[in-house]
């Protein structure tokens, strides 16, 4: 993963996303465990009240977890620090909010985009293997419909892209499917129920 963060942005983001998903696994943990009586939020004010006494941050909060939940606590929390992948239910988020297993796809274009002085978008470092690779795009590459990305990101899922591209005297077009293959995972919708079941 350290390898591949300055050049693919899901790279970028996996830190971002697996935090925030950790801590509402661990509000589930702590509902379940306490019979609805304790949330997460009383492991990071315990966190913050007491951490000043205490030598390594990071055992602490793990000691805090073995507290609260046990053994289990602790090796889940070691796993994910490891990189495990995380053990979301599709009920995580309580009963209003359903997961379901579909096949997901992310934006990927393979590389990071930038301005140049001249404001002009540039390619950045190109994700070795990635469709932007095949497609035959490299670093510095000036994109000359840079819109044209925009709009497939925020377009129908698997939708391909043509760039127009010019690296140095030449000008040429590029087409490539800027997303990830389709891979399971959970969808998270909004189950039609009377909002006063959703109060965790």
């Amino acid at each position: 993963m350290t390898e591949l963060f300055f050049s693919d942005s899901d790279a970028q983001l996996v830190p971002y996303n697996r935090g925030p998903l950790y801590f509402a696994l661990l509000d589930q943990r702590m509902r379940q465990a306490s019979g609805g009586t304790k949330r997460v939020d009383d492991l990071i004010f315990r966190f913050i009240e007491e951490q000043g006494s205490a030598e390594d941050p990071v055992k602490f909060w793990r000691a805090i977890l073995v507290d609260e939940l046990g053994e289990t606590g602790g090796a889940e929390f070691d796993a994910m620090m490891k990189g495990a992948p995380l053990d979301l239910t599709p009920d995580l988020f309580g009963p209003c909010i359903t997961g379901e297993m579909t096949d997901l796809q992310t934006f990927a274009r393979g590389f990071r985009p930038y301005l140049d002085d001249d404001g002009q978008t540039r390619i950045g470092p190109v994700v070795p293997g990635s469709p932007a690779e095949l497609a035959g795009l490299q670093r510095y590459d000036i994109i000359l419909n840079p819109d044209d990305l925009e709009a497939v990101e925020t377009g129908t899922t698997g939708t391909p892209v043509s760039l127009d591209i010019q690296r140095e005297n030449t000008s040429f077009s590029a087409e490539y499917v800027p997303w990830t293959r389709p891979s399971p995972g959970l969808q998270w919708e909004l189950r039609d129920v009377d909002p006063e079941t959703c109060d965790l």
